[in-house]
């Protein structure tokens, strides 16, 4: 599976592959959490979990090690709701914003985040909290904006909450 406008392919949100051991930082689940505010951002998309850069189907599995009691599905859903929470701006916007599903392949688990337009726009804190960034889709990746461009695009996508 190719990653495009509307596609972002992740391995992990919580198993550090190349170290072979849970991530002893939140950077994984931020990024996945700043590729659900690019969909909100700009025309919506789906973030799948579970499928290397090779494009081979690893699942989510190795991320249920990383759970505290609930090492399975519900648990898996959980932290993601805990990181969403913890990083993004507006957690009740984010939560209105993605229906998350369980898809099944080659005896895998694979998560699906279908992520709708926000009805506003979305910002993601820092992984240290120290700053707010603001995120949209590109080709095929997210992409920044700051200052003037951020202004902009602002105005010309919510225009009745922007003046």
């Amino acid at each position: 599976m190719d990653e495009d406008k509307n596609v972002e392919v992740k391995s992990s949100m919580l198993w550090n592959k190349r170290n072979n051991k849970c991530s002893e930082n939140d950077y994984l689940a931020l990024e996945i959490v700043r590729s659900i505010a690019a969909f909100m951002n700009s025309d919506g998309g789906s973030v799948i979990v579970g499928i290397n850069p090779e494009k081979e189907i690893i699942g989510i599995e190795a991320d249920f090690q990383c759970l505290g009691k609930q090492k399975n599905w519900d648990g898996w859903q959980q932290r993601l709701q805990d990181k969403i929470k913890k990083f993004s701006s507006d957690y009740v916007l984010f939560l209105d914003s993605i229906k998350v599903t369980k898809c099944q392949s080659k005896s895998k688990i694979v998560a699906q985040i279908l992520v709708s337009q926000g009805r506003k726009p979305a910002f993601t804190k820092s992984i240290d909290n120290s700053q707010v960034d603001f995120y949209i889709r590109g080709i095929n990746g997210i992409v920044p904006l700051y200052a003037d461009g951020l202004a902009d695009y602002l105005r010309s996508h919510w225009p009745r909450q922007i003046d």
